[in-house]
């Protein structure tokens, strides 16, 4: 080797050393700790309640503990032409993360909103032992969409109107399956306009749909035979589609948040998905771990949260597409929507890409989290099922007696929303 070509190489390496590239093996420094604040008000109801915790540690049992120190404040200002409006927000007293107003303003439609808080905080990476003061000035900003409506008149697959479509064993002509409809209900054969022509289209799997009313009765589809879907394509009757018309605020539009809330005294219904399970394990009875693995604590689960744009929906987001099998209780059924701002549908995509919480989108300056205008609507619906049923209180039953005998260092966080007395 000459001596230019080594002289080149230790200036290389002096200038390797020097740099505080990917090849500098130490350990990053931790992030600072942040806290995370869930806001989202709603046009045309009251302000309600906004969260603000610390991101670290992620321990329940620490939710509990005060870290907010005296000085705190936080407050909603609402832009809206000339007038000036601010909530107050007040800590709860019984919940350290929660901060609630007593303001009895309605948040009106299409309003600019501005979030403001100064959070003093216990910010000690040993919390709740250790004590070191963080002083958080939080601010964003967000819109309400200036209208959004479900419309109260939805279309029904005609196998949830009657319960002799809602099963399997149809007759195969469209003459007797008419006369079948009429002896169950000649009064639904009416209002649904059903005739032989009707039925045919039904026999040949045609996707026959019916007005449907908010808070009208159906029967839950236990027929997993492939008919035709909403866009033509083969599909499992029990995914069939209810669809819901919507009248949104197409310049504000963000995405779409739905939740189903039922009747936790009613009973669930297996689904198509656990009909497979029992069809392939060849034993449709139904068991202890069957039973833990069917119940569902509370009395809402989350449906979906949609992007703004759904390329592969028809009609959307003028309409949305409700697949049957989300109703899996038996009573009251009541769909729940929220049109959201655009950077709520951002923030909770970056956080289901990122499960380990070590980054995420916000709009929020001085914390992470969400401060999301939003609308809201529901559609109920009164399901009945014609078998497969099981109450819900003989599978919380199981459940409880399934945690009953797990070691209390291996239960899941979340059961101690479950109330186990008696069971």
């Amino acid at each position: 080797m000459n001596k230019i070509h080594l002289t080149a190489l230790l200036a290389g390496i002096v200038s390797l050393n020097s740099c505080n590239g990917p090849w500098n093996m130490e350990p990053e420094p931790p992030d600072a700790l942040q806290l995370r604040v869930s806001a989202m008000p709603v046009a045309g109801r009251l302000y309600d309640t906004i969260w603000v915790e610390r991101i670290q540690p992620i321990d329940l049992t620490r939710r509990g503990v005060e870290f907010v120190k005296p000085g705190s404040w936080l407050r909603i200002v609402q832009l809206d032409g000339n007038r000036l409006d601010t909530v107050e927000y007040r800590k709860s007293a019984d919940i350290p993360r929660a901060w609630i107003t007593d303001s009895r303003v309605v948040a009106p439609f299409g309003a600019t909103l501005k979030l403001e808080a100064h959070i003093a905080w216990n910010s000690a990476s040993d919390f709740p032992a250790g004590d070191e003061t963080t002083q958080s000035d939080i601010s964003a900003q967000t819109v309400l969409p200036r209208k959004y409506e479900l419309r109260k008149v939805a279309l029904a697959p005609l196998d949830m109107l009657f319960r002799t479509l809602s099963v399997s064993g149809n007759p195969g002509s469209a003459s007797a399956l008419l006369s079948l409809l009429d002896a169950e209900s000649r009064e639904n054969v009416r209002r649904y306009s059903v005739t032989e022509a009707t039925c045919d289209s039904f026999l040949q799997g045609r996707f026959v749909l019916r007005p449907f009313r908010s808070g009208d009765s159906a029967w839950a589809i236990l027929d997993d035979r492939i008919v035709e879907g909403a866009r033509g394509a083969p599909v499992k009757r029990a995914l069939r589609p209810i669809l819901v018309s919507q009248s949104v605020d197409r310049e504000r539009w963000g995405g779409l948040v739905s939740v189903v809330g039922y009747d936790p005294s009613r009973a669930r219904i297996l689904g198509p998905i656990q009909r497979v399970g029992f069809e392939i394990r060849g034993d449709w009875t139904v068991g202890h771990e069957d039973s833990v693995g069917m119940f569902q604590p509370g009395d809402s689960r989350m449906l979906s949260v949609d992007e703004p744009d759904q390329p592969g929906m028809a009609g959307y987001p003028d309409t949305m597409s409700l697949p049957a099998m989300v109703l899996g209780y038996t009573g009251r059924n009541v769909v729940r929507t929220l049109a959201v701002e655009r950077s709520y549908i951002t923030y909770h995509s970056t956080m289901m890409e990122n499960s380990s919480g070590a980054w995420s989108f916000s709009a929020l300056h001085g914390a992470s989290g969400f401060f999301a205008g939003a609308a809201a609507d529901s559609f109920e619906i009164h399901l009945h099922a014609a078998a497969d049923t099981f109450s819900v209180a003989s599978l919380r039953k199981a459940w409880c007696g399934e945690l009953a005998r797990t070691a209390p260092e291996k239960r899941a966080p979340w059961t101690a929303g479950v109330d186990c007395k008696g069971d």
